[in-house]
């Protein structure tokens, strides 16, 4: 435990590990929708912190796929499917605001 009474990151990692463990199969689909969840939190903090004032920079479709650790085609799928917004420009090529990945995250 932290000086404040919250688990530990290492505590919290165990605590997890066990509840995959210990959870009946079929509960296991609903427990790694909730995991995933919790990254899409985490990611959305880091690039928060680290965009922040930045919001309006636009990113190529590749650094959107690095930053959100998925390929370039499934980030691609993602703005096609009007999940991510696309920044309106000319031509084929694709960008994305900043401010509209943290809105992604968000969700």
């Amino acid at each position: 435990m932290t000086p404040n009474g919250k688990p530990t990151l290492a505590e919290s990692m165990q605590a997890l590990e066990a509840a995959v463990s210990s959870s009946p199969v079929a509960e296991l689909p609903g427990l790694l929708g909730l995991l995933e969840k919790v990254k899409a939190m985490g990611w959305g903090r880091m690039l928060a912190e680290k965009q922040h004032g930045d919001e309006d920079r636009l990113l190529t479709a590749s650094d959107v796929a690095e930053r959100l650790q998925l390929s370039e085609y499934r980030v691609r799928e993602l703005i096609h499917q009007g999940r991510i917004k696309r920044a309106p420009l000319d031509g084929r090529v694709v960008r994305v605001k900043v401010s509209d990945l943290l809105a992604y995250l968000d969700q």
